[in-house]
């Protein structure tokens, strides 16, 4: 890593210095490469700018993880003193931690816990333009904190595609600013999908081709773990691939794993990549990106009535933060796999989740704590038809009345991080001794069906006396680990 005082973000820090006691509130714009993610929180600790902690929030558990272990390292100290993290399940971080990545969600937690933030004294929005319901929700208590309880608290929002006139609107006497790159040229090649191959085939071709024609190391984007892995097996059973370190990376492997991935390596490495690559993450040697142009994206599932991860074509903006990945230390090329006509048609931004998902649980949530949701500022408010149909589910489900009162189940569902119609099913077996099974059922059936009811018949004899989907469900599941099953 260079040093941090030759971040182009660090070199340009004079511009948020000035402005610094000014104003609380700042939006800043700043291209990928630019080192905000660590540039930032360090040159505002160093220059001793903030009194209190300071929270850099990230929309992902390993993008937390590794900016908390490249700065430590870069100021020659232990994870969990001047520089920690927090995230679901993994606290390295105390008292005298000075600097604190921290996912949403546990935001989320810390503004339920400490309701004034009173350790923290600046709370940074990283890659907000990434817009999750957590990160909405709370910037909204940040901004009423801010307002009715602590003057002194800043906040700053950054991204590479920020818009800085609707976060001024937002925030109040918001400094505005913009910082420039260090990002170099990157060769855009589209690629229209050949109906003719298979994706695992059509990306195993292309890599062939730009690991033999470009230097430098490949990142390759696809939509979920089962994809990485076949296309992982259809690289990795090709002659040209002998010699060749092939990664997987996606957000439920193991954080040990994640990690050797984003170690410098010796020999030329391919990594194969969910959208957990596409921001705040730095994985060295990258010169090459293929792009599938696909990513599993939180939306409601009207046919189950729950938000969960589906497959949908990204936006471009997600496009250009993929893309740049193969420039961040030297020239690059990115192969992307659909048309320009079809990239021409894809919004520019991907949707705010606050408008496309169910918000029960956040409603939920903000009840439990006292809260009127419809009384918070937010960024972008939700549609009045959006919470009455929060409100009335939760009123079906038993949780809250109609003067939106949280009843004492109501109240225990909403500590729990699921659906609320999810929180109340595993309430009702917890009371039946069947928690376990339950809840192995809610995991596997938290995407698609992952069974085919075409070929159940095939492998499970007894499939026809089965009560459910969910019986059939937990047959395949048990005989896939019997087998050592693996995607």
């Amino acid at each position: 890593m260079i040093p941090l005082k030759e971040l182009p973000v660090c070199k340009e820090f004079h511009t948020l210095e000035t402005a610094w006691n000014k104003t609380n509130n700042f939006a800043l714009k700043a291209p990928t490469g630019s080192g905000k993610s660590i540039g930032l929180p360090w040159s505002i600790n160093d220059k001793e700018l903030c009194s209190g902690q300071i929270l850099v929030v990230q929309p992902r558990r390993i993008a937390a993880i590794s900016l908390a272990r490249v700065l430590s390292e870069a100021l020659g100290s232990e994870i969990g003193e001047e520089v920690g993290y927090h995230i679901r399940f993994e606290n390295k971080s105390s008292k005298y931690s000075r600097i604190i990545y921290v996912t949403d969600g546990i935001l989320l937690g810390l503004l339920a816990s400490d309701s004034s933030l009173s350790r923290v004294g600046l709370v940074i929005f990283d890659e907000f333009h990434e817009r999750s319901l957590n990160n909405d929700a709370s910037l909204a208590l940040v901004k009423k904190i801010q307002q009715n309880q602590r003057q002194d608290l800043k906040i700053l929002i950054t991204s590479a595609t920020i818009e800085l006139d609707k976060i001024s609107n937002f925030l109040p006497n918001c400094k505005r600013l913009t910082i420039s790159g260090r990002t170099y040229p990157v060769e855009i090649i589209h690629k229209s999908r050949d109906i003719k191959l298979s994706l695992f085939k059509q990306v195993e071709t292309e890599a062939r081709r730009v690991m033999k024609n470009w230097p430098g190391d490949l990142l390759i984007f696809t939509d979920g773990a089962s994809n990485i892995s076949k296309i992982v097996r259809e690289i990795q059973k090709q002659k040209w691939s002998k010699g060749i370190l092939v990664y997987r990376l996606f957000g439920d492997m193991p954080l040990s794993e994640q990690e050797m991935v984003i170690e410098p390596k010796k020999s030329r490495k391919i990594v194969v990549a969910t959208n957990i690559a596409e921001t705040s993450l730095t994985i060295p040697g990258i010169r090459i990106v293929i792009d599938s142009g696909i990513a599993k994206i939180f939306n409601f599932d009207s046919n189950r009535e729950i938000n969960t991860l589906l497959p949908e074509k990204i936006c471009r903006s997600s496009a250009d933060q993929r893309s740049g990945r193969a420039g961040r230390t030297s020239p690059g090329v990115c192969i992307r796999l659909w048309s320009e006509l079809d990239h021409r048609e894809r919004p520019k931004f991907i949707e705010a989740e606050i408008h496309r998902l169910d918000l029960s649980e956040l409603f939920l949530t903000l009840l439990s704590r006292g809260l009127k949701p419809e009384k918070l500022e937010w960024y972008e408010s939700p549609s009045n038809a959006s919470w009455d149909k929060a409100r009335k589910q939760l009123q079906v489900l038993g949780l809250v009345d109609h003067q939106d009162v949280v009843n004492e189940t109501g109240r225990l569902i909403s500590k729990i991080p699921l659906h609320p119609k999810l929180g109340v099913a595993l309430y009702q077996a917890a009371g039946q001794d069947c928690l376990s099974e339950l809840a192995l059922i809610l995991s596997i059936s938290e995407g698609r069906n992952p069974v085919n009811r075409e070929y159940v018949g095939s492998y499970d004899k007894d499939s026809k006396s089965r009560k459910s989907d969910f019986d059939i469900m937990m047959a395949a599941y048990y005989d896939a680990k019997k087998s050592n099953f693996c995607t």
